[in-house]
């Protein structure tokens, strides 16, 4: 062997293991990079989920707010149509609420039930019993109407002393 071979092998040597030095350094940086590239993925699927969930609780929040508005609304429209009516009490005793724009005696009055009122709902009462009792049909039983009995019975019977 010559020295020009033995430099040559010398060289050819140092270049392969220059090569495997930067092949390892190569791996070792694709390894880095892939490491990397994986945290990046999952990072951005996580974003995507919460991303999504923020979404939906969006359009559920929108949701909800229209329902809100509707409610209002409703509730609006209830209060401007029971200023048409005014708390009345009933010849007999019986609380109730009265259309303010009541006619004459060929006009009846319209009642509204006042526990209905408290619920925001509109009950007509109806006249029973000739006018005695004022009745509600949603379970709140009968309110003393407007027209007393022809033959009332008095509540305190007073009676003279025995002797």
């Amino acid at each position: 062997m010559t020295a020009f071979s033995a430099l040559k092998q010398a060289v050819d040597f140092t270049k392969v293991a220059i090569g495997l030095r930067d092949d390892v350094k190569l791996n070792e940086a694709k390894a880095v990079l892939t490491e990397r590239l994986v945290e990046i993925s999952h990072a951005a699927f996580e974003l995507h989920y919460a991303n999504n969930t923020l979404l939906q609780e969006k359009r559920a929040a929108e949701d909800l707010v229209e329902e809100l508005r509707a409610e209002l609304r409703k509730i609006e429209e209830f209060q401007a149509d029971m200023t048409r009516y005014e708390p009345h009490h009933t010849r007999l005793g019986g609380f109730c609420f009265r259309d303010k724009a009541q006619g004459g005696a060929a006009d009846p009055a319209i009642y509204l039930c006042a526990n209905c009122m408290n619920r925001h709902k509109k009950t007509y009462l109806q006249l029973q019993d000739g006018g005695q009792s004022l009745h509600c049909s949603e379970g709140h039983g009968s309110i003393p109407g407007v027209i007393p009995p022809s033959n009332p019975k008095p509540f305190i019977e007073v009676t003279a002393p025995t002797v």
